[in-house]
This record gives structure tokens, sequence and C-alpha cells, in this order.
């Protein structure tokens, strides 16, 4: 199995964030996972992850996304000695600071439905 997903985790101060892990078992309703979590550790000025030992028993409905993939990379991760280090995003797209308009086609898509 091995499929890596997104889970959503509450954490202690009450706010939630969708963390990594692959699951290592399924039933009908629940997956088994480990997660791959920060470690203390660092690569340059990158965290090191590792999956944790421990697994732990989730409900399906806590998925919030699959990555139909065994390949950490493909979650945005890159193997190296000890671990995994999240992937650098070296890309220049800048976002625009002009406040997006719709096009043409949208607007007459917008009028005709409200005819």
């Amino acid at each position: 199995m091995n499929t890596l997903v997104d889970v959503l985790n509450e954490l202690d101060d009450g706010t939630t964030t969708d963390l990594v892990a692959k699951i290592v078992e399924e039933t009908d309703s629940t997956f088994t996972v480990r997660y791959l979590s920060p470690t203390k550790k660092f690569y340059g000025e990158r965290v090191i992850y590792k999956y944790e030992s421990d697994t732990y028993v989730i409900d399906k409905s806590c998925v919030s996304g699959y990555y139909d993939s065994k390949d950490e990379e493909d979650a945005g991760f890159e193997k190296i000695e000890g671990g995994w280090v999240q992937v650098e995003n070296d890309s220049d797209y800048q976002p625009s600071d002009e406040p997006e308009t719709e096009s043409e086609s949208e607007e007459s898509v917008v009028e005709s439905e409200e005819d």
C-alpha cells in the first residue's frame, strides 16, 4: 500500500493543518498511517523530516488529499541522507498586484444565465 495522503490535524493551539502521511493499512472506514514529521535536525536551513515510528488509526474522512503516489517527491519532499526535506521553490513566478477581472466570455455566460 504505502500511498501518500494529506491528513487534516488539529494543533494544540486550535488551528488545523495538513500533514503528509503514508498509509500502511486500510479497513472499510479507517486508515492506519505513519506521519512524515519534522525533526529538530537541519539540512542547511531546511528542516529534516522523518517518518514517525508510531502508527495512528484515523477515519478516512480525515484525509484531505490523496497523492495517488508512493513517492515523497510528489508531495514536495526530496530524499537526503537521514530523511526528507521540503523542496525549495525556485520558481520565478510573481503574483500580479493588479486585481483580476472577468473575461468577456465569462461576463456573457453570467448575463445569459440570468435571462
